[in-house]
C-alpha cells in the first residue's frame, strides 16, 4: 500500500512538473514572439512592410564599416515614385497605399538577398547596394524604372494608368561617410525630376564659379 501511494504521488509530481514546464516555454515562446512583433513594427514602415528609416541607418552603418574594412563599393538608390500625390488625389489613400504596396513587393522580388530597400515615407524608397559597380547599380535601376511602368493596377485605378519612377545613384566614395551619401542620392533624384522624371541620374556634384 505504502509503495502504491509512493508512486502514486510520484506520478504525480512528474505530471505538474512536466505541465509547469511545458506552461513555462509556452509562456517564454509568447513573450519571444511578442518582442519579434514589436522590434518589427518598430523597425519596419506599417503599410509596405519595408525597413523603415531607423533600420536603414543601421544596416547602412553595418555595411559601411564591412566595405571601409575591404575597399569595396556600395551604392545607394533613390527611387520616387512621380506625380504620386495625383494617385491620391483621384483615388484616395486606400488606392494609393494599394500602388505602393504594390511597388514595394515589385521592388524585393527584383533585388537581391544581401539588397535592403527601406521606404522613408510618403512614396520614396531608399534601396542599399552592397558590393555593386556603377553598371550593376544602373541596370538594377533601369530594370525597376522599366517593370513599375508595366505594372498592372487594381480597380479603380484604370488599365491606362502608368507609374513612373525617377531615380537617384550614389556610389560611396573613400571616405565612407553615411550622410554625404545620403544627400548625394538624394540630390541625384532632384536633378532627375529636374530633367524631366521617369529616368535615372547619377549623383553629379554641382561646378562651384
Amino acid at each position: 500500500m505504502q509503495t502504491k501511494k509512493f508512486v502514486g504521488a510520484a506520478l504525480l509530481l512528474f505530471a505538474v512538473v512536466f505541465f509547469w514546464n511545458l506552461s513555462l516555454r509556452r509562456e517564454v515562446s509568447v513573450r519571444r514572439d511578442i518582442e519579434q512583433k514589436m522590434r518589427f513594427m518598430a523597425t519596419h514602415d506599417d503599410s509596405t512592410k519595408l525597413a523603415n528609416r531607423s533600420l536603414l541607418m543601421e544596416r547602412l552603418s553595418q555595411a559601411i564599416l564591412q566595405h571601409a574594412r575591404h575597399q569595396e563599393k556600395l551604392a545607394l538608390l533613390f527611387v520616387d515614385l512621380d506625380g504620386f500625390k495625383a494617385v491620391n488625389d483621384q483615388y484616395g489613400h486606400d488606392v494609393g497605399d494599394q500602388v505602393l504596396v504594390k511597388v514595394a513587393s515589385l521592388i524585393k522580388q527584383t533585388l537581391r538577398q544581401s539588397d535592403v530597400v527601406a521606404r522613408l515615407g510618403g512614396e520614396e524608397f531608399v534601396i542599399l547596394l552592397p558590393m555593386a559597380t556603377e553598371e550593376q547599380a544602373w541596370h538594377t535601376a533601369e530594370r525597376l524604372r522599366q517593370q513599375i511602368a508595366a505594372l498592372h493596377w487594381p480597380s479603380p485605378v484604370t488599365a491606362h494608368y502608368r507609374q513612373t519612377v525617377s531615380v537617384g545613384l550614389s556610389l560611396q566614395t573613400a571616405d565612407y561617410d553615411i550622410e554625404r551619401q545620403l544627400q548625394q542620392a538624394d540630390q541625384a533624384l532632384y536633378q532627375a525630376k529636374q530633367a524631366g522624371r521617369d529616368g535615372i541620374q547619377w549623383f553629379v556634384a554641382e561646378s562651384v564659379s
